[in-house]
């Protein structure tokens, strides 16, 4: 069985596998064979399988329950064997295989597609960062993404469900792959403990506006003095709601220069991005640009911060010296003294992005506060067209400034509406009191 996996051929379902196994083994001995070993491998990779079903496997491989046991269970870390992973081709070329035998064998349909998603997963965990959704456009044209994503989901879900949960599940199984992934959603949903909605403050809400929309029909219509401060959507395949992030490069430049050609803009983008699509003064001048440098396994560890049409004021914050042993530093720091801003900032990104923000990529508040204070006055309109979660304008209405959002996911549009009543705590401020604390 080990050999046919490793040959790319689609998986067997369980009782099919089971048969197999038992057919093709005929040591009863006391240890473990490699041919027995190389089984229990195969059954705990295809079906996580483990202690708790010690038994079944002892019955599948033909050999005693306690050294199955043993076998599962070595006494030191050093002697897990840890497998190689797949290559990407490899990880394609199964997909494909199973979605073909799938579409033939409607008997089997539900549990093949979460083998479709297990396989979905290891491919994404091979894949550099944003290249997952290019591989699936390429690879599986006669799929959309969204479907592809929801054997991910499908199979995610239903590998954490408890085994009396997935004895439940097997039965709906029959009912098509759908109504078992809107079962795992309802159990998850019923299990979450929705959070009190927080209280907004009223001084928040009467500055900020959360607009549903596109920002290409909407900034036309705003007429009062603004400034712009956004950080746009990536179009690296990033799987933001309501959005398809796979532009064709040209337009994605257009649509850039649209939103941003002659306007008082703060943009954070790639440096890639920025020089190729950006350069040569497309969007007017680019009068300041700061690194914005984290920590991370992504690519790239840092981003630009780029202001066109407008400056920042860099003396408006301070930071720690970088050479606090000089003499002359020294005596600066007694006196109470900081340093301006340097160009580069280290500010790390946010973390469990889909699980505690539902959104992918939100940008720090610690990082919009800087743009705020450094760039704008209080009382000034600042609008971010492409607001995601609503960062930016929630921090800005905190900040004493009018905020105006625009999002074209609805989720994400709740989203930022509720972070109006806990913005103040994430800037760690108590009241508007702080702001000139803050200032």
């Amino acid at each position: 069985m080990s050999d046919r996996l490793a040959r790319g051929d689609p998986l067997l379902n369980t009782d099919a596998m089971l048969a197999k196994v038992v057919s093709a083994t005929q040591d009863d001995g006391a240890e473990l064979t490699t041919t027995q070993q190389d089984q229990i491998r195969g059954l705990q990779q295809t079906y996580k399988w483990g202690l708790a079903q010690v038994a079944l496997i002892a019955k599948a491989v033909k050999a005693p329950e306690e050294q199955v046991r043993q076998f599962l269970t070595p006494p030191k870390p050093a002697l897990h064997l840890v497998k190689p992973a797949p290559d990407i081709d490899s990880l394609i070329c199964n997909i494909r295989a199973i979605l073909q035998l799938a579409d033939h064998d409607q008997a089997t349909l539900t549990q093949r597609y979460i083998d479709v998603g297990r396989l979905l997963n290891d491919l994404k965990a091979t894949c550099k960062h944003g290249e997952f959704e290019r591989l699936l456009t390429q690879s599986f044209p006669d799929r959309s993404l969204s479907t592809l994503h929801e054997y991910k989901t499908l199979a995610t879900s239903f590998d954490a469900a408890d085994d009396e949960t997935k004895v439940q599940l097997a039965g709906d199984f029959k009912h098509g792959w759908k109504a078992v992934l809107e079962k795992l959603r309802n159990l998850k949903r019923r299990a979450k403990k929705p959070a009190d909605p927080a209280t907004i403050p009223d001084h928040l809400s009467k500055r900020t506006q959360i607009i549903h929309g596109n920002c290409l029909d909407v900034l036309p219509t705003i007429t009062e003095p603004h400034i712009l401060v956004s950080d746009p959507i990536y179009n690296i395949g990033m799987r933001y709601d309501g959005y398809d992030d796979n532009m064709p490069e040209d337009e994605y430049q257009k649509m850039l220069t649209e939103v941003f050609k002659g306007h008082p803009a703060v943009i954070t983008l790639d440096p890639e991005t920025a020089f190729n699509l950006l350069g040569g003064g497309i969007l007017g001048r680019c009068e300041k640009i700061v690194a914005w440098v984290y920590n991370s396994n992504l690519p790239n560890q840092f981003r630009l911060v780029m202001w066109f049409n407008c400056k920042p004021d860099l003396t408006r914050l301070g930071q720690d010296y970088k050479n606090p042993n000089d003499r002359r530093i020294a005596k600066r720091i007694e006196e109470g003294f900081e340093a301006r801003l340097y160009d580069v900032w280290y500010i790390d990104i946010v973390k469990n992005v889909s699980k505690d923000h539902g959104h992918p990529c939100p940008i720090p508040v610690e990082l919009a506060r800087r743009i705020i204070l450094t760039t704008t006055e209080p009382g000034d309109r600042i609008v971010d067209p492409f607001c995601g979660i609503g960062t930016i304008p929630c921090v800005a209405a905190a900040l004493g400034r009018e905020a105006i959002g625009i999002e074209q996911s609805e989720k994400y549009c709740r989203i930022a509406e509720g972070r109006l009543g806990t913005i103040m705590d994430e800037l760690g401020m108590k009241d508007e009191a702080a702001l000139e604390a803050a200032e």
